[in-house]
């Protein structure tokens, strides 16, 4: 406005009416000021004002402007406000949020916005909300999940203030139920500082606890102490009080007074087969606390499992006869405690099956892998023993290997067993497994010539007797003349030179040989002919 120049004046005084009440002084200004700003606006208000001049001698006298009308407008967001407390309602599936309100007087409603904590997208809850709670209906938190809850203002004029207000976050309790104790945990609440926290089960008020020096991430828990193994389940809730009369209540959750948590599984260390036949199993120790026992069982194809036995918690090795003889045997291990709570089965230790036969002065080879170390196979050692006590290692094989063809005989041995055993990867901490014991026996390859020249040129076809491979070195051999008159007898493996008892060494001719021997099956086998001495 101009200044007024009729008399001096002492000030100005600023009068505003609204939707036509009466006119009423909302500001003054000193002489030299002649603008003035209206901050408490309310959109679509018709506004009337109007100036006048006090005069500075007597301020009885006045003068008036003219009368100045407009429409109220806003285009400035409202201050942000801040939530009060949030807290679950309807046994836990329901959130009731409140807040301070706004310090704009125009304010039109409130908007909500949540998530639970871990998420990364807010969803708007409530929109248009009047007064300073809404009840944000069948979130339903489960198990500890914690939700976050924003506010934020409208005014009368659509303005809403982006800047919500600070997040405050919902009490989450997870209840889990041990063998004689339910143990509860919780997070803190945020938003404002609890300085205890109520507990209650089945809705009864069963202990108080200071919240003590905590900070906004601090975990509380609880142990409530419950006979052994009850099978009753229990409903529990928590309620943050800080000393102002705020009070936060959690999720409920559920548990049995009964350990529902499987024990930890355990570490199949090893399996393998003795030489007498017998299977060794161990395993890692179980290091918890609670008292538990361990279950084996067995497998012939890793499908069908079956209990092989069942030992206590300081056991960490077996030795037992195969169930499966013949196939390939699989182990797992689990552990279960009094309340019938099972782990996951460990993982698998397969035996190696070695099978294989003999070929023609060879013996075949074949084997399942070992299975499963940590650190996996890294090589397979074939061991052979020529007599059952002392074992060498013949050859060593890649992991991807499983078959083996022994080339290497001796002519005057016919059974050979062998055993393959894996190496694990480890060189820090080697592992190892063996294979069952297989023996396999050569067939004797024999061949009896019909014709020998003793005395004709030494050294050269000038003794008779089997030759071949795999023949025993004691076989027994009787010569017989034309006329059934024995002339040689052997039970020593020994050839003989064409001499008769006497000497004297025989005429040529047609001689009858009978040659026997017992083979590793107990089985005589018998060979009958004519040999002819040349001269």
């Amino acid at each position: 406005w101009n200044p007024y120049l009729g008399f001096d004046v002492a000030e100005y005084k600023i009068e505003r009416s609204v939707n036509g009440s009466t006119f009423k002084t909302i500001g003054t200004n000193p002489i030299g000021k002649y603008e003035f700003i209206d901050n408490l606006v309310s959109c679509g208000d018709s506004i009337a004002y109007r100036v006048s001049a006090i005069n500075a001698k007597n301020k009885a006298i006045i003068a008036y402007s003219d009368i100045e009308s407009t429409l109220g407008t806003d285009t400035i967001p409202p201050a942000t406000n801040s939530l009060v407390n949030i807290t679950t309602a309807n046994t836990g599936k329901d959130f009731v949020v409140s807040w301070n309100p706004s310090t704009d007087p125009d304010i039109e409603s409130y908007s909500i916005i949540g998530k639970p904590k871990n998420a990364t997208t807010w969803t708007t809850y409530g929109t248009g909300l009047k007064g300073t709670s809404f009840t944000v209906s069948n979130l339903n938190p489960t198990e500890g999940q914690i939700f976050e809850f924003k506010v934020t203002p409208q005014d009368s004029c659509g303005n809403i203030q982006r800047n919500y207000s600070p997040a405050h976050q919902s009490l989450g309790l997870v209840a889990k139920g041990h063998k004689g104790y339910v143990n509860l945990e919780w997070n803190n609440y945020r938003g404002w500082k609890p300085e205890e926290f109520k507990i209650f089960r089945n809705g009864i008020l069963i202990n108080t606890m200071s919240a003590g020096q905590s900070n906004a991430d601090s975990i509380y828990t609880f142990k409530d102490t419950i006979s052994a193994c009850d099978t009753a389940t229990f409903s529990y809730y928590i309620e943050a009080i800080n000393g102002v009369g705020l009070s936060s209540i959690s999720n409920v959750d559920t548990a049995l007074a009964i350990d529902q948590s499987a024990p930890v599984k355990v570490y199949l260390k090893n399996a393998t087969t003795l030489d007498d036949g017998t299977i060794e199993v161990k395993w890692r120790e179980y290091k918890g606390v609670e008292e538990i026992q361990y279950r084996i069982e067995y497998s012939a194809n890793g499908d069908n499992w079956t209990t092989l036995t069942e030992l206590l918690k300081n056991n960490s090795l077996y030795a037992f006869t195969n169930p499966v003889p013949g196939k390939r045997l699989c182990l797992r291990i689990s552990t279960f405690d009094d309340c019938g709570n099972v782990s996951k089965p460990s993982n698998l230790a397969c035996v190696i099956l070695l099978e294989g036969g003999n070929l023609a002065q060879a013996n075949s080879l074949k084997w399942t892998k070992y299975e499963t170390w940590i650190d996996s196979v890294g090589q397979y050692t074939i061991y052979r023993t020529l007599d059952s006590l002392t074992w060498y290692p013949i050859i060593k094989v890649e992991n991807r290997v499983k078959s083996y063809v022994d080339t290497i005989l001796v002519n005057d041995i016919y059974t050979y067993c062998y055993k393959v055993e894996a190496n694990s990867l480890n060189v820090d901490n080697p592992t190892k497994s063996s294979s069952n014991v297989l023996c396999i026996k050569q067939e004797p390859i024999l061949y009896i010539p019909n014709t020998f020249t003793p005395d004709a040129s030494a050294g050269i076809n000038d003794a008779f007797g089997p030759i071949g491979s795999f023949l025993p070195k004691d076989y027994s051999m009787k010569i017989y003349s034309r006329w059934g008159q024995r002339i040689y007898e052997t039970n020593n493996g020994e050839e003989w030179n064409g001499s008769m008892p006497n000497g004297d060494m025989v005429p040529a001719g047609l001689y009858l040989y009978v040659i026997s021997f017992t083979n590793e099956d107990g089985e005589v086998q018998l060979y009958e002919g004519a040999v002819r001495v040349l001269k």
